[in-house]
């Protein structure tokens, strides 16, 4: 069984999604046990579904959405942020290489969400903020996966019929 008795010493040491759901779990009458348990299973559930969907996808895409996952479903200091860096570069990647305007939107949110100082990341708007970012930007590289693999296909489908006309 999961211990979760210091529960008090761990929030007052670092941030995750968990900071920014216990109030609305309390008000839901929800301890702060409850809460974390409720916020890991929620964010592991999810993370695991993604990789499930783009188990075909590439490495990189993978390690987006685990660090992303890993990062919003435990407490986490400031110097813990640098995972998100699995996600940051393959979004840089895609943004400099397709250069839509989704694309850079979602890459300046997660690239501003890590460049602020430790100190910013003690502010609890700054730290809502980066939790938001870093859920947008991952939301924003996975369609842009999607779109990305679906023009594939159809290249390669055209491509057929161009090959058997």
């Amino acid at each position: 069984m999961l211990n979760v008795t210091n529960f008090n010493g761990l929030s007052s040491q670092g941030n995750s999604l968990l900071s920014v759901m216990v109030p609305v779990f309390k008000f839901l009458g929800l301890n702060k046990q409850e809460s974390l348990l409720l916020v890991l299973a929620l964010v592991s559930f999810i993370t695991l579904i993604l990789m499930i969907l783009y188990q075909k996808a590439s490495l990189t895409t993978l390690f987006a959405i685990a660090a992303v996952g890993g990062r919003l479903a435990t407490y986490h200091r400031a110097y813990d942020n640098f995972m998100i860096i699995f996600l940051l570069v393959p979004l840089g990647y895609s943004t400099f290489k397709y250069s839509t305007k989704i694309l850079w939107f979602g890459f300046i949110i997660v690239a501003l969400s890590l460049w602020g100082t430790v100190k910013m990341s003690k502010n609890d708007l700054y730290e809502l903020f980066q939790l938001f970012a870093w859920m947008i930007g991952l939301a924003v590289f996975l369609i842009s996966q999607n779109k990305d693999n679906s023009s594939q296909l159809e290249t390669e489908n055209s491509s057929i019929y161009e090959l058997k006309s």
